[in-house]
């Protein structure tokens, strides 16, 4: 037997032999299970349908379906070579459904209801829940609702509840009456009320806001001790009308006056500090109430010698409160020094004192509650750095002998030795040496021991134990015997009792909620597969790719296992599903070249097939009735493949067609009919690449009509752009549409010759960059915006036809730039009446480049009302070979008025040029959504 033949045997040998070492379970036999059970598995678990199956997987498989569907004592068996799933089917409640209410959400019915999936399967809670539901309509007005329910079978394993609801008529109010006051303000308060009522519906919140009216009528009156009750009401026979009957108890009529106030009205004092207007107490003698009221508000605002008193007295049927005020000064901190022993400067001490103390000491306002706390702020950031025996003494203020109405301020304090790491100790570090995990805490021994320093070591040392795949690592003793001192406390000992747990790696994935999408799409997505080690990192990594994918509503990522001994976990990944078909359309007019209709509409489906893939179209189209006469239109078709070739590499396909007034003082209109093809790449979450496979455009340049061409001396042309490119994007905003802090930079190149089909344009190279960076100021109050932005573009052939200037060379002015333009306002310019004008047809055959800079300040106005503003400075210049501009630096100042939407700020601002020319306007005002 020649070597050939012995080797063949050998191999087909071992194929055989590793072949039946290898073999698992064998493929799922359902024939005798209810057709659609079996097509509800294989469409949750697809992989039920694999054959030889390993013991792992199995057990996966049973998690799996015990996750998705209700059978009782489930387990696999094999039968002559085929697995069988034994197990008993029970059906469950899949959707609660409601009908007859079709002006409530069933949204609505379910939170009222406090019913789940679960609790419908109780009849006991089905009937608490109709009460309630009865409950909720009554407070709607429904007051002979009627309700009921029904169980209908959808599948073998699936029931709907069924809730019909007969609401009936709902009740209105017909008259509002109070009892127990002066005829004169019974009479003037039931009018307020009826006006406010008569003809609306009964609801619980409108027999609320009926009581807060009353409460707030009754103050003004000077009704302060009368309580409001619940009112009594009185239903006519089929329960549609409602009398609504306030019965109050008779209480004296008071009047408030203040005297003595001179840094604020009294009116302001009344209305503002007081709240006169729905006061209400339950003291007789609440004269000590308001006075402490406004003692409280005075010292707040730095009056710490205010004294006040209050005396009352009777005319006729009203008692009149007066109060009676000295105000005093508003006493100041002139100096704070420091007495006792300690081991830095003075200075240091007292800079920290006033950075730890309130608002009030820091503007060096005098209040010694205030001082007192700052004071105890500082020895406890002193006890924090070691000092672990400081103290404070005591604080002292004496009057300023050279400045009145002015205080000195001592504050004696105790340090105390600096405490001594002597040692640091682990326990129970199983997985990790003691000096690796040192190292890792960036805190060494044999140093002055920090407290703040040491929590935020115990931080790393925690998340370095969760990069590494211990998510429940635990310090044992952090909240106790941590740290032991001395004696003298001036040494100590740190020990660490470390709960490592288990490295987590992935056994199982187990998909949640994607009824339309594949799941290969989200598999595909995770930043884990089973086997790896899982990492917080890696789950926020996955949860941020499949929110960028768009699909999902929102996203959840656990174990089935937590805090066990387990170290194979079953990750859960729960979704929610957005829609996945959009409909967007719009119409409305804009101040643009003094009056412009828009009109948009669009069509999206975002998730064909369950695969992620998109299909857009959307059509713009702008008339303005004013100048031009002209309608502008746009549409555009795209279609998105986002797993290129089974990879992570999206590729889309754009058509747009559209005409637009290109030229708004030489009423030139320009044809664009372009076709993109373009790859992108996610390299992570906040980097992502681009390439413009292809990008074509065929451009047709002419007048809006011919004797525009004619009056302003230029000719109709077309040509074609064709270039390929790359474009970086960077992008650490903490968010997209209204960023508070974080970084966006973006640079793209791009590269158009003849061969790529470009035709009558010189072959060119152009490159664009800008970086935005977000600092945030005082808790966030304050955002600082700064954005640098440049581009470079250069002809690479000389073919006599130059780089069209008006698209592909740069220019400034107008929201998105340089701000204070108008619409027609920009720079270079093709405006004939212009001295540096380019002409309309003006082709560039030397480099091109420009820098613009916008810096923005934000701060808010009002948080609750999402309203804030802005203060701004936009400059920048555009520079052309071979042409010298007299002034290229344009600039301007402005300020802005921002409202918060859904989808970014609504914008208001007014930019004024600081070098303005004098054919141009002084500034302008800009209306926009979103900010740079």
């Amino acid at each position: 037997m020649t070597l050939k033949k012995i080797l063949t045997v050998f191999f087909l040998f071992s194929a055989i032999v590793f072949a039946d070492v290898s073999k698992g379970y064998p493929a799922f036999n359902f024939t005798d299970w209810p057709k659609d059970i079996v097509n509800s598995l294989y469409k949750q678990i697809p992989e039920l349908q694999n054959k030889n199956f390993s013991e792992a997987e199995l057990n996966g498989l049973l998690k799996k379906i015990n996750l998705y569907f209700p059978f009782e004592n489930l387990k696999i068996i094999e039968k002559n070579n085929q697995l069988y799933l034994i197990g008993d089917p029970t059906t469950k409640i899949s959707v609660i459904n409601f009908s007859g209410a079709n002006n409530i959400s069933t949204d609505e019915l379910i939170a009222a209801s406090g019913l789940t999936l679960l609790d419908a399967e109780n009849l006991n809670k089905i009937r608490a829940s109709e009460d309630k539901i009865l409950s909720y309509l009554n407070n709607l007005g429904y007051r002979n609702a009627k309700i009921k329910n029904q169980y209908v079978n959808a599948t073998s394993i699936q029931r709907y509840l069924n809730f019909t609801l007969d609401l009936g008529l709902r009740t209105v109010i017909s008259t509002v009456q109070i009892i127990g006051l002066d005829p004169e303000s019974q009479k003037d308060i039931e009018r307020s009320l009826y006006w406010n009522s008569s003809g609306e519906i009964l609801t619980d919140d409108k027999l609320k806001t009926l009581s807060q009216m009353l409460r707030t009528l009754l103050s003004q009156k000077g009704y302060f001790l009368t309580l409001v009750t619940s009112p009594q009401i009185f239903f006519n026979a089929s329960d549609t009308a409602a009398r609504i009957v306030f019965k109050l108890q008779q209480q004296p009529r008071y009047s408030v006056e203040i005297t003595g106030a001179k840094n604020f009205s009294p009116l302001f004092l009344n209305t503002e500090v007081l709240n006169l207007n729905n006061y209400f107490s339950t003291e007789s003698n609440f004269g000590s109430e308001l006075s402490e009221k406004l003692r409280s508000y005075y010292l707040e605002k730095g009056f710490s010698r205010f004294e006040i008193t209050y005396y009352e007295r009777k005319e006729n049927n009203l008692i009149i409160i007066t109060l009676n005020m000295d105000e005093g000064p508003k006493i100041f901190i002139e100096h704070v020094g420091l007495s006792g022993l300690y081991s830095r400067s003075e200075s240091f001490y007292v800079d920290r004192f006033f950075k730890l103390s309130s608002q009030k000491i820091q503007d060096r306002l005098w209040f010694r509650p205030d001082a007192e706390q700052g004071a105890k702020n500082l020895i406890t950031s002193m006890q924090n750095e070691g000092f672990i025996s400081a103290k404070l003494n005591r604080l002292d203020s004496l009057a300023n002998i050279k400045k009145i109405n002015s205080v000195d301020v001592n504050l004696a304090i105790e340090e105390g030795p600096q405490t001594q790491i002597e040692s640091i100790e682990f326990k129970n570090n199983i997985s990790f040496p003691k000096e690796l995990l040192i190292e890792k805490m960036g805190f060494n021994q044999k140093t002055a021991l920090n407290l703040n320093d040491f929590e935020q070591a115990l931080v790393k040392l925690k998340t370095f134990y969760a990069d590494n795949g211990f998510m429940e690592m635990s310090v044992a003793n952090e909240k106790q015997n941590i740290i032991v001192y001395n004696l003298d406390t001036t040494k100590a000992q740190i020990i660490i009792d470390i709960a490592e747990g288990v490295q987590i790696s992935v056994g199982t994935i187990i998909l949640d909620g994607n009824k339309l999408t594949h799941n290969k799409l989200i598999l595909s997505e995770l930043e884990f597969k089973p086997g790896d080690v899982l990492t917080p990192q890696k789950i926020q990594e996955s949860i941020s790719r499949l929110q960028k994918v768009g699909h999902f509503a929102s996203i959840e990522i656990s174990t089935l296992e937590p805090n066990s001994n387990v170290k194979e976990r079953s990750v859960v990944v729960k979704l929610s599903e957005r829609k996945p078909m959009l409909f967007t359309f719009g119409i409305g007019a804009t101040n643009e070249n003094e009056r412009t209709f828009h009109a948009y509409s669009g069509w999206a489906h975002r998730n064909i097939g369950g695969w992620g893939r998109g299909f857009s179209v959307r059509g713009d189209l702008n008339y303005n009735d004013v100048f031009f006469k002209f309608k502008e239109y746009k549409f555009t078709v795209g279609f998105l493949e986002p797993y290129l070739l089974d990879t992570r590499t999206r590729f889309r396909i754009n058509y747009t067609t559209q005409a637009s007034v290109s030229d708004t003082v030489l009423r030139k209109q320009t044809i664009a009919n372009s076709a993109v093809w373009t790859v992108e790449q996610d390299f992570t979450s906040h980097v992502t690449g681009i390439w413009d496979i292809y990008n074509i455009t065929n451009y047709v340049e002419k007048g809006i009509t011919t004797d525009d061409e004619i009056k302003y001396g230029y000719s109709g042309q077309d040509f074609e752009i064709a270039f390929t490119g790359p474009t970086l994007d960077i992008d650490y905003r903490d968010n997209v549409l209204n960023p508070q802090k974080g970084h966006f930079s973006r640079f793209s190149i791009e590269y158009a010759n003849e061969f790529l089909g470009s035709h009558k344009v010189d072959d060119f190279v152009r490159a664009t960059g800008q970086s935005t960076l977000y600092l945030p100021f005082f808790e966030q109050q304050l955002i600082w915006a700064n954005s640098l932005r440049g581009g470079y573009v250069a002809p690479t052939s000389s073919e006599g036809f130059g780089v069209p200037y008006d698209k592909k060379g740069f220019i400034l002015g107008g929201r998105t730039t340089l701000r204070g333009f108008e619409s027609n306002e920009f720079f270079p310019t093709s405006d004939p009446k212009n001295t540096e004008n380019l002409g309309t047809n003006y082709h560039f055959t030397t480099p091109v480049s420009y820098q613009l800079i916008k810096s923005e300040l934000r701060f808010p106005l009002s948080t609750k009302h999402g309203i804030s503003g802005a203060f701004f400075y936009d400059g920048g210049q555009v520079l052309i070979g071979g042409i010298q501009f007299k002034d290229s630096y344009r600039d301007s100042v402005g300020i802005g008025f921002r409202y918060a939407t859904p989808v970014g700020p609504l914008n208001l601002e007014y930019a004024h040029k600081l070098d303005r020319k004098p054919s141009e306007s002084e500034g302008a005002f800009h209306l926009s959504v979103g900010v740079f």
